[in-house]
This record gives C-alpha cells, structure tokens and sequence, in this order.
C-alpha cells in the first residue's frame, strides 16, 4: 500500500474537525499578506489540482486564460494538474486575488467534501523569464516520478500544498533549489501552516546554480532510505491530522509529533494504514511510550516478523486492564528500538 502522502486525494478522509470558524480579521490578514507578496509579480503561474474539485474554473476571467495540462501519464487527463498563465499579477489581478483566496480557504477546511479534503490551489509558480507555458508543464510532469531504495518507482504528488509545505525540511533545501532550476522557475509560493494555526504564503526554496547537463539525470526524486522513511512519515501524518480530533484528546498534537509517532511506527516495521494508525492511537491515548512494554514490544515485533499476523489484530485482545496498565506507565522502558 502506497503512504498517503502519494496516494490519490480521493482516498483522503474528511477532515473531523474544521477552522473555517478562524478569526475574519486574521484571514483577511493573512490574504492580504499573500496579495502583496505577489503584487509585483511577473511571469507567474498558477497550478491547479481539479482531483476533487476545481473552483477557479468557474471564474469566466480565467478561463480566458492560455491553459496546459500537466502530461503526467500515471492520471487520467480528465484529472491532471494544469497550468493557468498569469502573466503579470497586475494584468491579471482580479483571478490572482480569487486563487489566493480561494487557496487560503481550502487550506482551512472551507471545501471539504465526504470523499476528501480537495486542495485544488495548489502553487504560484513564478518561471525564469523565456520559459514557455508548455515547457514549463512538461518539466513539472517530469518529476511526478519518484525513485526509492528496494521500490519501483511511483507517482508523486508532490505538488499538493499538504506536502510540498514540508519538502525543505523532510528531503532538505537543496531538493527543492534543484526542482525550481530543473523547471525553470525561481519562485515556488504556496500556503503553509503557522503555529498558531494560520496559513501563510510562503515562497518555497530558492534557484540554485545553472544545472545544465545534469537536467536527464535529475528528473526525478531520488531519495535514499532515511528520506523515504521521513516521507511516508509525512504521509501518515497528514493522514492524522485529519482523524486525531475524533479521538477525545485533551490537547490536539501538532504536525511534528504525528511525524515522530508515525516515524516510530515505521520503525517497528509498520507499514499498512490499519496498523500505523493503531500504533498511533495508542500512543496518543494511553502512553507516548506505550511500544517499549515488554507485551507491547512482543506484539510489535511478532507482527514484523510474520506476513499473517498485524499489529492491531494483536491489540485488539488486549483487554481494558492492560490498557489501564499502559497509561500508568506501567512496565514500560523508554528504551529505543533497534
């Protein structure tokens, strides 16, 4: 099973809970922030996902717009990722203004659907001047490929603002250096998460060096074991983000300690969605060191060791004095797994 990070958002659960009801004065702040960082732009570009649903379409402005499907090969045409050519933000500022808003409002639930939670607005792509609208989707289709240890090769949705907001921090700043240099593009902007809650425009990474030669070598992700790891953990995290509010918790975790907590599953050698959740579930609702309980510690590595047994198979015997026993910390060792 693919992580959720490169599944189809079809297969996305709803979000449990929304911020649709964030403060008015902070949202027409933070697209306020985002009109302004984009005022002065030229040889922009707006990327869009319609998987799910593809708001802008209806917009009569920007259908009038030079349009160019993303060729990505693994999707259907009907749902591939396509390119609207901005030109100037000024020439075009009332459909600029619509996405930042409509990107912003996505980003905060506005538009969750029973089948998923559509992120539709994806990227403001601001391209390297000569770089043609055709060209420029032939390169980002490029590397919709990604490379793995022990892995053939997959899709990668990397262009989904859910995913390409952590892509600096998870593979490292140069990863995304190289794809602007590869695209020719010297700004990548999409929205990101804040700590207080709050999405911000952000510009993602920087144009490296001229890269000529290397282009056929570099047109895909090429990750190695820790980076495939620390992915799917995004993946999965993601995925948390979504189902955690359902779970009665007193206090909701953030993004970082889903990513611990699903990279610790991955660890023991977890790997599909029932058992990575259920590792999850548990340590968020009994104890953050629950899997380093001797019994605990047994059932994770029978489950690694046997294509016929699963984790959660194995949890769901456990009976309610046993969970009491793990929330107390009881029998547990802290101690690292190897």
């Amino acid at each position: 099973m693919l992580p959720p990070v490169l599944a189809d958002p079809s297969r996305q659960d709803k979000k449990a809970t929304m911020t649709t009801q964030a403060n008015p004065d902070a949202l027409i702040q933070s697209l306020d922030a985002a009109i302004k960082s984009l005022i002065d732009a030229q040889h922009l570009y707006l990327l869009v996902d319609p998987a799910l649903h593809d708001p802008i379409a209806t917009m009569a402005e920007a259908a009038a717009l030079p349009k160019q499907s993303i060729p990505i090969q693994a999707i259907p045409p009907n749902r591939r990722p396509y390119l609207l050519a901005l030109d100037s933000a000024a020439r075009h500022e009332k459909v600029l203004n619509a996405s930042l808003r409509l990107g912003l409002e996505e980003g905060l639930g506005a538009y969750d659907l029973p089948d998923g939670s559509p992120r539709s607005l994806c990227a403001w792509l601001v391209a390297t001047p000569g770089q043609t609208l055709a060209n420029l989707a032939s390169a980002l289709a490029r590397r919709a490929v990604l490379s793995v240890p022990d892995v053939q090769t997959v899709s990668f949705r990397y262009w989904d603002p859910r995913v390409t907001a952590h892509l600096p921090r998870v593979l490292g700043e140069g990863e995304m250096s190289a794809l602007l240099t590869e695209i020719g593009a010297t700004a990548w902007w999409a929205y990101t998460p804040q700590a207080n809650g709050a999405l911000q425009l952000t510009s993602l990474g920087k144009n490296g060096p001229d890269r000529t030669g290397e282009q056929d070598a570099a047109r895909r992700w090429v990750l190695d074991g820790p980076q495939w790891r620390a992915l799917t953990a995004l993946g999965w995290a993601n995925r948390l983000v979504q189902l955690v509010p359902d779970w009665g918790l007193e206090a909701q975790p953030d993004h970082g300690t889903l990513e611990r907590l699903a990279n610790q599953a991955l660890v023991w050698g977890l790997a599909s969605e029932s058992d990575v959740l259920r590792f999850a579930y548990f340590a968020l609702t009994t104890h953050p060191h629950f899997d380093t309980h001797p019994r605990v510690r047994t059932a994770l590595e029978a489950a690694k060791a046997s294509e016929d047994t699963t984790f959660t198979e194995i949890s769901q015997t456990w009976d309610e004095s046993f969970i009491e026993e793990l929330r107390k910390g009881k029998g547990q060792t802290h101690a690292n797994v190897q």
